[in-house]
């Protein structure tokens, strides 16, 4: 529909949205919105014809106190929504915003990505239907309280995934819980993301420094290998540089921006070896977490993995680990 947007300035007194009313009922005009701010009122009314529209100009001009008649292309309300809208899409977290009834309200293009749920299917209907009861944000909603960063695990299309979450309560003026808003974040992302802060130093075949043709030979093949998702076996006394080609391995590879992952076999003990690198379930044995670990070998998804010191570690554990190499790229 097609409407007639106006900015009134005035200089502040009591009546005036009173007066402006006063002109523009007796004409049959439609108020769609109306926005008072300090010393200005936005008035948006359906369209009126060019004569129409100049002549309702001039009559709110001779109101007293009012200083200028302006036309608008948009209402400050709607402004400040479509630069709301700009932000909730442009940013990498999931953006979920409910009420009081804990019904959704914001449902933003990195939420749908991430839960791989539409906006359509999501938006008006229970945050515990669409996602799940167990999430923190409903607890927050009984008791105000916001939260930093807790693990969450949801059951998506794609099967259950784990998620990290921050959230916040909307209050209004007098301090009662009128919604609550939170942040969602796949939690690969988030490993992605500490891996950028900290990975080491950028190590390639550039920096390796050698002047024998074996040595040429042996850079060539690397650079070979390191195109491939092949299990790579670097053999070499120690002290010779086997990290060094594991780091330029990496580099070279589709793999350089996910995780490098050095794992030392004669730094762990046998009795744990298996159960850190593989995972473990709750309650496994004696001493292991309540929740379910699992294992640093299944941490550097996507990335590679350098399993040194491998004959220090128990047969047993080597089968497990060349099994892992077999179905694991």
């Amino acid at each position: 529909m097609d409407t007639l947007r106006l900015r009134i300035e005035f200089k502040d007194r009591v009546g005036i949205v009173y007066d402006v009313s006063q002109v523009v009922s007796p004409k049959n005009i439609n108020i769609i919105s109306l926005q008072v701010l300090p010393n200005n009122m936005y008035l948006e009314i359906e369209a009126l014809g060019e004569r129409e529209a100049a002549a309702l100009q001039q009559e709110l001009q001779a109101i007293a106190g009012v200083i200028r008649v302006a036309n608008i292309e948009v209402m400050p309300h709607e402004e400040r929504e479509r630069q709301l809208k700009a932000v909730l899409d442009s940013v990498s977290d999931g953006i979920i915003a409910v009420d009081r009834q804990g019904i959704i309200t914001v449902f933003n293009p990195a939420c749908e990505k991430i839960l791989l749920i539409a906006a359509e299917k999501a938006l008006g209907r229970d945050v515990a239907e669409v996602i799940s009861m167990d999430i923190p944000m409903i607890n927050s909603l009984k008791n105000g309280e916001g939260y930093d960063h807790k693990e969450i695990k949801i059951t998506t299309p794609r099967g259950r995934h784990h998620y990290l979450s921050t959230g916040r309560p909307i209050k209004d003026q007098a301090g009662r819980v009128i919604g609550m808003v939170a942040a969602l974040k796949d939690m690969s992302q988030v490993r992605d993301l500490v891996y950028s802060v900290t990975k080491p130093s950028m190590i390639t075949f550039d920096d390796i420094i050698y002047g024998s043709e074996v040595m040429e030979r042996v850079v060539a093949m690397a650079k070979r290998v390191a195109r491939s998702d092949s299990t790579v076996m670097i053999r070499g006394e120690s002290g010779t540089g086997k990290e060094l080609f594991a780091r330029a391995i990496h580099m070279e590879s589709l793999r350089k921006n996910k995780p490098f992952v050095p794992l030392n076999c004669a730094a762990l003990p046998d009795s744990l070896l298996e159960s850190e690198l593989f995972g473990y379930a709750d309650g496994a044995f004696t001493g292991a977490k309540k929740v379910a670990n699992k294992g640093c070998l299944n941490l550097p998804m996507r990335g590679l993995c350098f399993w040194t010191k491998l004959a220090n570690c128990h047969l047993i554990c080597r089968q497990n680990f060349s099994g892992y190499c077999r179905t694991v790229k």
